[in-house]
């Protein structure tokens, strides 16, 4: 008897890094203890490919398959800590930045600052900073 095909999700996880040698933070997010499946765990934002997530343009990605899975982790990052990852554009149009990285930042409007106002829990919490 052949032992049952293994079925994968679609998904992607984006690891956010801030600083330099000692002074290097990592972003994580610590799940919460009232889920049932892996409360407490510590991981990188990220999570299964949405339906939305197909439709999305993203420039410099290598292939559909890329694009895709660039896009979730983008989102998933904005759902789980309300970290929006975006180009920084002035108004003359010309990025700012190494080689025009994504610029993060908190946005206020993010799915999860709606569900901590309305008292909604959700399967993860902010991490932390990694260890030196």
């Amino acid at each position: 008897m052949s032992p049952p095909e293994t079925r994968f999700r679609d998904s992607a996880a984006i690891v956010l890094l801030r600083g330099a040698g000692p002074s290097l933070d990592v972003y994580w997010v610590k799940r919460s203890d009232a889920v049932g499946y892996m409360p407490g765990f510590q991981a990188f934002l990220g999570g299964k490919v949405a339906p939305e997530d197909r439709e999305i343009e993203m420039a410099g990605a290598a292939s559909d398959e890329d694009r895709i899975l660039r896009a979730c982790a983008v989102r998933e990052a904005f759902e789980e800590a309300g970290v929006l990852l975006a180009l920084d554009v002035p108004e003359h149009g010309a990025m700012t930045g190494a080689a025009g990285a994504p610029a993060a930042a908190r946005a206020d409007r993010s799915p999860a600052a709606a569900r901590r106002a309305r008292g909604t829990p959700h399967p993860y919490q902010p991490g932390g900073r990694a260890a030196p």
